[in-house]
C-alpha cells in the first residue's frame, strides 16, 4: 500500500488554502498514493479470484475422480451379475 510520507502529501495537496493550486480530480486519482493503493488492491483481487478458481478446479477434478470410481464399481458389478448368469 501506499506510504505515509505518500499519504501525507496526497492529503495535503487536498487541502491547500488556494483552490486553484489544487490538484484536479484526475490529478488526484493519478497520484501516486492512489495508484500503488488501486494497484495493490487489484493484484489482492486477482489473488483471490485465482485461489477461487483453482479451489473449483481442484474440486472438479475430485467429483470426476469419484465419478470415475463409480462408474468402474458399477462395471464390476454388471461383470459380477454376468458370471453369476452363467
Amino acid at each position: 500500500m501506499g506510504t505515509y510520507g505518500g499519504f501525507v502529501r496526497f492529503i495535503k495537496s487536498i487541502f491547500k488554502e488556494d483552490p486553484k493550486k489544487r490538484p484536479t480530480v484526475e490529478k488526484l486519482l493519478k497520484h501516486k498514493f492512489l495508484a500503488d493503493y488501486v494497484e495493490e488492491e487489484r493484484i489482492r483481487e486477482l489473488t483471490e479470484e485465482e485461489k477461487r478458481l483453482l479451489a473449483e478446479e481442484e474440486e472438479r477434478k475430485r467429483l470426476a475422480e469419484l465419478e470415475s470410481l463409480r462408474l468402474e464399481e458399477e462395471r464390476k458389478r454388471k461383470e459380477r451379475e454376468a458370471a453369476r448368469r452363467k
